[in-house]
């Protein structure tokens, strides 16, 4: 056999040896990583979102307040009850 054939042999059990448990272990903290990235975005957006929405709420109750007095002032309180 040569040296050659011989470190082959070596490499091929060295490998065998990686346990399932090796291997499903690199595999979480892969898929973890991914995740994590993937959490992090979606946390923003949702941040995001949730910004708006309380801007819009802010300015349609400004709207609101405005066509309330705009009535009030034309003196249609009866409008302004409704």
């Amino acid at each position: 056999m040569s040296i050659e054939n011989e470190n082959n042999i070596v490499e091929t059990k060295e490998n065998e040896n990686i346990s399932t448990a090796d291997v499903q272990t690199l595999i979480n903290e892969e898929v973890s990583k991914a995740i994590s990235n993937i959490k992090g975005n979606l946390d923003k957006a949702y941040a995001e979102r949730d910004t708006f929405k309380a801007k819009l709420v802010e300015m349609e109750t400004a709207k609101q307040k405005a066509e309330i007095d705009a009535l009030e002032k034309a003196g249609k309180h009866q409008e302004v009850m409704q």
